[in-house]
């Protein structure tokens, strides 16, 4: 897609359709809405049973076969399911987290974790090969794609006709495909969070109080997923700059994501902070934590002690900003 325009990605997602060049002809591509998006599993039915009915193997059948020839064994299937288990648990963990220095480390092991879990997927998969449910499930995004592609910007009349992608190439399907996931890879990585952070968006949330009636002007059950998404991304980044006690760091305003990421921090550190407190005690935090998660005028346990030197009980409690 081109440069991020938030006036054109509102507009886009508004009408609930992209404009594109596919094959040298213009298109558009409708936005996926949950309704029609059954018709995805409905295809991926059909392309399974037609794989069962030219006898390609499923994976399960396959992970059994390479395990018996000894290309793949019980202890490697273990490590990728530990792999797979290990990241998941640091991806929800990091969402707990209330100090920016812990989420920093997490995020670093997610990394880390990650990059060990492609290569060991990607080792399996090569051994593995193509099975039905990748043959399926490739087939029917393929099929959902082509159903969702128009020549009109009403989104009427279908861009190929059944008998036309019948007969495309596959380096053709190929082409399309691949300019229909860049569109899909963008609004999914940062142009909802950016979009829904625009001026534009704010306004208009702030006069509909963030009702999707009121922000689109159809039921909510109509909305596709994209307008769902930079709503609620719109509200979300109202909803943190609402408190003026508690902005967020002027470096971040304009970044989506590490506003996100204060905010969840801010939401999990409300547990361990005193709202009497000028001081905070949480071990292991440095100072910089404690002013993102308790204001500029926080100083750590650490600080405080250092400051203060050895204090008795009472002293410790009334630092902190307990009476």
């Amino acid at each position: 897609m081109d440069k991020f325009n938030p006036e054109k990605i509102f507009a886009e997602v508004v009408a609930g359709r992209t404009p594109v060049v596919l094959a040298g002809r213009s298109a558009y591509f409708r936005h996926l809405t949950p309704f029609n998006r059954g018709d995805s599993s409905y295809y991926y039915e059909h392309f399974i049973k037609r794989c069962e009915s030219i006898g390609v193997p499923t994976h399960e059948e396959r992970l059994k076969k390479v395990k018996q020839t000894g290309e793949w064994s019980d202890e490697q299937e273990n490590e990728y399911l530990n792999a797979q288990s290990y990241l998941t648990n640091l991806q929800k963990t990091v969402k707990t987290l209330p100090l920016p220095s812990q989420v920093a480390e997490m995020k670093s092991q997610i990394k880390a974790a990650s990059e060990k879990l492609e290569q060991i997927s990607s080792n399996r998969h090569a051994i593995i090969g193509v099975t039905a449910e990748q043959f399926a499930d490739k087939k029917s995004n393929e099929k959902f794609i082509f159903d969702n592609i128009y020549q009109d910007s009403e989104c009427q009349k279908k861009l190929f006709a059944p008998d036309e992608y019948d007969e495309l190439g596959i380096n053709e399907i190929g082409v399309i495909i691949s300019a229909i996931n860049s569109i899909v890879a963008a609004y999914a990585e940062s142009y909802l969070k950016k979009a829904g952070l625009s001026r534009l968006v704010q306004d208009l949330i702030s006069i509909s109080d963030g009702d999707a009636m009121r922000f689109y002007g159809v039921p909510a059950i109509k909305l596709t997923y994209y307008q769902i998404e930079l709503l609620n991304y719109g509200k979300w980044f109202k909803h943190i700059f609402s408190d003026p006690k508690k902005r967020p760091p002027a470096h971040i305003q304009d970044d989506p994501d590490l506003l996100i990421e204060w905010s969840t921090g801010q939401e999990n550190a409300s547990s361990i902070i005193n709202s009497n407190a000028q001081n905070v005690a949480v071990v292991g935090a440095t100072d910089e934590d404690i002013k993102a998660i308790a204001g500029e005028n926080a100083v750590s346990m650490d600080s405080l002690i250092k400051k203060k030197g050895r204090m008795r009980g009472a002293e410790f409690a009334k630092a902190l900003g307990y009476k």
